[in-house]
């Protein structure tokens, strides 16, 4: 015989909105309100509801505490879990734990928002007086402006050799991007990269008339043989690749695959655009392939997602002394390195260390996320891939991911699906990305990421979306 608050919550959650342990605490506290869920009624076990409801077992169990915490449950001696009190109202301050019930936009990449003791208003005091006032009327892209010693300090250890006269200075990790492929793949050229990657370099080789061709990953990423392939097929002198939590897939290439990577890059004289966004983030970051192939690779090391997405800052450790000042060139010429200020600020939170504070704190946030992350995607353990800021979650065959990213956004929760990141749009992966540290903290993601588990585990929820 079912349960019969079991049923009560099944057919009355189904028109609420919001995450799903949100509506079963609804359910029960109308039911009580109603007095259809009457004081003593028997709760069925966490488990049981879980399966008659079709959602995570972590879902239930989140409902029961916050039940346990509004009243409307209490566990008994020899009587087990029941129904608490009657008449009792839903507190509406609670049915949002955090800002409301707005969406959670998880489409977007960025390191989380922190409240912390980071202060860039002390940063722009410290460049007050007549050096900071002076900052307003220097000129943008002035000739023999050198990249700090505290950047180079924060770049070298990665090297074994030193870097500091082959560093340059970007307005962000684009600009540094445009040109060099303005400058090494050319107007009609072609560049190689990852079969399914960043979206803006697909916009950037357009404005650029650059063809793309996507090269075949695996686990680790790009695939040696695929990518010598590709470049024999398509004569492409240069190859786009982020070896660290691949976007969107979260891959990282062993040691192993970053040599080998190198030495066909050697070997068919390709020039590497490694572009090192995530690498701060990680727990123990492996070598760059520059360190595998000094001489053919361009190392892109930006701060948007390490440090502020208002850092629009970017180093570039250049394959040669001659490469940096011809790469160094094209950004004066073109207006893509940094304004005057914004260098200048950077510059003081790299000379004082507060950004190297901050980048820290931000690691310890991810790793958080991180940890969240893979709790609320325990039971698919083997389709989701949880990196620093984001998750790539390959979809069961019973949803289709036009369909899924549908179903998540009628539950208020928006994420990107892998159609796309495709280079070859046809050759999509049944997958999404969701971008973790686009939550404003970790309470929403928790939230967010339960939808899309109850998502996952509900079949039945194609039906309806399909109809």
């Amino acid at each position: 015989m079912e349960n019969h608050v079991a049923v009560y919550v099944a057919n009355h959650m189904k028109t609420g909105y919001g995450a799903a342990y949100i509506r079963i605490v609804k359910a029960l506290a109308s039911g009580i309100e109603s007095g259809e869920l009457r004081t003593g009624l028997p709760m069925p076990s966490q488990r049981e509801l879980a399966r008659h409801l079709g959602l995570h077992f972590t879902t239930v169990t989140r409902a029961w505490t916050e039940a346990r915490k509004r009243g409307l449950i209490s566990t008994q001696p020899g009587l087990g879990t029941v129904i608490a009190a009657s008449g009792l109202r839903p507190d509406p301050r609670r049915d949002s734990p955090d800002e409301g019930s707005g969406v959670i936009d998880l489409s977007s990449v960025w390191s989380p928002v922190l409240k912390i003791p980071f202060d860039l208003s002390s940063a722009l005091v410290a460049l007050g007086g007549d050096q900071g006032i002076a900052l307003f009327s220097a000129r943008t892209g002035r000739k023999n402006n050198r990249v700090p010693l505290a950047a180079i300090e924060w770049l070298q250890p990665r090297f074994s050799k030193a870097i500091e006269a082959r560093v340059v200075a970007s307005a962000g990790a684009r600009a540094a991007l445009i040109a060099m492929m303005r400058l090494v793949v050319g107007n009609g050229g072609t560049l190689l990269t990852e079969s399914m990657t960043w979206p803006t370099i697909r916009s950037m080789a357009g404005m650029l008339n650059i063809r793309l061709s996507g090269v075949t990953m695996d686990n680790e990423g790009l695939v040696p043989a695929a990518l010598e392939q590709a470049a024999r097929e398509t004569g492409a002198r240069a190859l786009y690749c982020v070896p660290t939590s691949q976007n969107p897939t979260n891959a990282v290439m062993s040691i192993g695959r970053r040599k080998a990577l190198a030495e066909v890059a050697i070997r068919l004289g390709l020039t590497l655009f490694e572009d090192d966004a995530y690498g701060q983030l990680v727990e123990h970051p492996l070598p760059p392939l520059a360190e595998f192939a000094p001489a053919s690779t361009y190392y892109i090391a930006g701060l948007t997602k390490c440090l502020s997405p208002s850092m629009r800052v970017a180093y570039v450790v250049a394959p040669s002394v001659r490469a940096a000042s011809q790469l160094d060139d094209l950004l004066r010429t073109t207006m893509l390195c940094p304004a005057p200020i914004e260098e200048a600020l950077v510059n003081q939170t790299m000379a004082d260390h507060s950004a190297l504070r901050h980048i820290t704190k931000v690691r310890a946030e991810a790793r958080l996320r991180m940890s969240i992350s893979e709790s609320a995607f325990a039971e698919f353990r083997d389709l989701a891939h949880v990196g620093p800021l984001f998750i790539w979650l390959k979809l069961p065959a019973y949803w289709h991911r036009a369909q899924f990213v549908e179903a998540a956004r009628t539950r208020g929760v928006i994420v990107s699906p892998a159609d796309i990141f495709a280079v070859d749009g046809e050759r999509s992966e049944n997958a999404i990305r969701i971008a973790t540290g686009s939550a404003p903290n970790q309470s929403r993601l928790f939230d967010a990421l339960q939808i899309i588990a109850d998502i996952v585990s509900a079949p039945g929820a194609l039906s309806a979306c399909s109809s």
